[in-house]
Order: C-alpha cells, then structure tokens, then sequence
C-alpha cells in the first residue's frame, strides 16, 4: 500500500507497505528531480515482497530546507533507524544511485548485522584528493547555484574537507569483509563518476558483487527497463521477489 509518511525533520518521505520484515531504502544522488525514483519504487514493490522506502535529502526533491552534503549523510542514518524500528525491519535493503551510493556504502557498517544486500548506480566513491576538492566544490556551485545561494565556495570545499575526514566507509569495508549480495550497475564514459572510481571499490564489496556497465548516461534515465529488469533479477537471486 502507498502511502505518505510523515515528513522526517525537513526531509519528504514515502512508502509502499507491504507489512513485511524487508526494507529496501532507496537514496537518490545530487539534486535529483521531485519525481525520481517514483517509477523505481513503484516497481520494486510491484516485483518484491519488501516495504520499500523513499527518503528525498532536506533541501532537494520534494523536501524543504538547504542542502548539505554532510547533513544528508547524518539525516540518512537516523532515517533508517526510525523506520527500521517504526516498521519492525529485520532485513535492510540499500539501493543509492550516485550520491545515494555514497550515503549507501557510509551507513553500510552502521547496519551491517541487519543489511542483507546493496545495489548501487553509477555510486559516488570517494571525495577528490588536493585541488581536486576545490574544483568539485566550483563544478557543482557553477552547474546548480540555486542550491548554494546562501553558501560560498570556500564554504563547500571545506564540508568536502570533513566529509573526507569523517567517512571513511573504506576503511570500514576492509575491516568487516562485507559478504552480502551486491549488485553494481555502472553507466559507461560516466563523467560524474568515472568506471575506474567505480572499478577500485569493486574489491572491498567481497565475492557476492555483480557488476555490468550498461550504455546509457549518469541520470540512469535511459533504457530504463534494463535498470529495471537487472534490478528485478538481483533480487530474484536473493529470493526477495514475488
């Protein structure tokens, strides 16, 4: 059953709820349209016996307030736990596209005991390194300054400063030897986040990761029956579908 949720803090949320013990958690990348992912949890709950749950970030999507990169992070972990409790989840499902990717692999080893598996699109990895971080912090405030108005650029560097410091999502893969089933579908040339950022992580994400390049731009708006059908298979193999 679809169904409003309560807005979280600023942060617009939604269900389908299919009173079971699965949550498939769906978190869409930087800035994201109001209407993404709308077909993708329509279909997931279509085609799985889980609840799924669509969390938009406070100040993009249908949510309110201003952006941050950090504060998405934060805002994602206790979002799950709300409704991991509120709903009575035994078995969580993350699914990040792009900058959702990123927030996915950083709650990853908060809920490693109840996460049972992990999809990601064209998943953002890892922060630039030097002045490489200046000029993703002017690359994003040039292509959406409706969403830096009140911030400058020494302002966003510095956020991308912490937010190296403080997620370190690799070092925590390494330790806990993820085992779960992944599946990893990468959109090709992908300029936002390029195959070989991609490729580095492939190692960390264990023996139980798929991965497929697929012929199609960053957005994954594409030939999107093929996301579809891929993700509707992965989650055949881990017996989550109808």
């Amino acid at each position: 059953m679809f169904r409003y949720l309560p807005d979280f803090g600023q942060c617009f949320n939604y269900a389908y709820d299919q009173k079971s013990t699965d949550g498939i958690f769906i978190f869409h990348g930087f800035p994201s349209q109001k209407n993404r992912n709308k077909d993708l949890a329509a279909f997931l709950s279509d085609n799985t016996k889980a609840s799924i749950f669509v969390h938009h970030y406070e100040g993009v999507g249908e949510s309110l307030g201003k952006f941050s990169f950090t504060r998405s992070i934060e805002t994602a972990f206790h979002y799950v736990e709300k409704i991991r409790n509120e709903f009575h989840l035994q078995r969580l499902h993350f699914l990040g596209h792009s900058w959702g990717g990123f927030v996915s692999l950083n709650l990853l080893s908060h809920f490693s005991r109840d996460l049972a598996s992990l999809v990601l699109y064209s998943p953002f990895t890892q922060i630039p390194i030097d002045k490489g971080i200046d000029e993703l912090a002017y690359n994003l405030m040039k292509e959406y300054p409706h969403f830096f108005f009140h911030r400058n650029h020494a302002d966003v560097s510095t956020e991308f400063k912490i937010i190296q410091q403080r997620f370190t999502y690799m070092n925590a893969l390494q330790e806990q030897h993820w085992q779960r089933p992944t599946l990893v579908l990468q959109a090709k040339n992908d300029l936002a986040t390029p195959e070989a950022q991609t490729k580095a992580v492939l190692p960390l994400l264990g023996p139980h990761t798929i991965y497929n390049e697929l012929d199609i731009d960053h957005s994954f708006t594409q030939n999107r029956d093929n996301t579809l059908s891929l993700t509707k298979q992965f989650y055949k193999n881990i017996q989550l579908t109808k």
